[in-house]
């Protein structure tokens, strides 16, 4: 397996406003130059809260999460740098601000989308039954080609705010989206031997001490590590510190702003796109 960090290489990855030799100030667009047999999966650097842009090669765009409060033009700038027009479904994987502000928006730009929620999430009211997709544990879903999800814990957060877990699979990557920061919930994925093999995780709840335990990190023993960004939170110091001495390479989207996994059935590779670049599309 191969994994290829790229920081910030424009001439090859990116199609922007500038000439000859000169570094833009400015990206204008993002070409990830995907195949019909490769996939990305963006973390968006958004000020708070959560959203994530899974691409398909054939033009197929899924989000995780809508961003945090006062997010909206933050999202619809990255949407437009990314060349997003139609969005297949939305998937909300908390019931919390910071992963569903934008959501009636969203709705709303993409009127053709389903949404996706957990099965004891309320249906938000500016939304009709038909277009809500339920999900329970041990529930599968497709998201896009090559790309299968499966609900592994629904339940509640330390913060009393009903969540759900993905794992995802693609060849032989494995990516657990976690959004239940809660202990007890990690306790009872210890006995799940399929997340022994993941290869990247989404660390839930900001990175707070409420959750990423050091069993549960050694149980799963990923190679990267993704940690959103919440307005005025930083990191808990004690995950941080687990995280290191398990050997995970871990991007911040405070830090290294968009963080994507490009991906086949056989290599992925993690590209990022510098703060200042992605906050100064227009």
């Amino acid at each position: 397996m191969r994994i290829l960090v790229l920081l910030v290489l424009f001439q090859s990855l990116f199609l922007s406003a500038f000439s000859g030799s000169e570094i833009p100030t400015e990206i204008e667009k993002v070409d990830l130059k995907l195949s019909n047999k490769e996939l990305a999966i963006t973390f968006l650097n958004l000020s708070s809260g959560e959203a994530t842009l899974i691409q398909h090669g054939n033009g197929e765009n899924v989000l995780i999460n809508a961003g945090g409060p006062e997010t909206q033009d933050e999202l619809e700038r990255l949407l437009k740098m990314y060349n997003v027009s139609l969005v297949k479904s939305i998937i909300i994987t908390k019931e919390d601000q910071q992963y569903q502000s934008n959501l009636e928006w969203l709705t709303k730009r993409y009127p053709t989308s389903k949404v996706v929620i957990g099965e004891q999430f309320a249906i938000p009211a500016f939304l009709s039954k038909e277009r809500i997709i339920k999900l329970k544990k041990d529930d599968s879903h497709p998201i896009v080609p090559l790309l299968k999800a499966k609900v592994v814990h629904e339940g509640l957060s330390s913060d009393g705010l009903q969540s759900y877990d993905l794992f995802f699979e693609l060849g032989r990557h494995y990516l657990l989206y976690m959004s239940t920061g809660n202990i007890n919930a990690e306790m009872s994925l210890l006995t799940n031997e399929e997340l022994s093999k993941v290869n990247i995780i989404k660390i839930p709840n900001f990175a707070q001490n409420d959750g990423s335990s050091q069993e549960f990190i050694e149980h799963i023993d990923p190679q990267v590590a993704i940690i959103f960004t919440k307005k005025n939170l930083n990191p808990s110091p004690d995950v941080m510190e687990r995280l290191k001495e398990t050997w995970i390479d871990t991007y911040m989207t405070k830090q290294f702003g968009n963080i994507t996994i490009k991906a086949n059935q056989n290599e992925y590779e993690v590209i990022t796109i510098s703060i200042e670049s992605s906050q100064e599309v227009k």
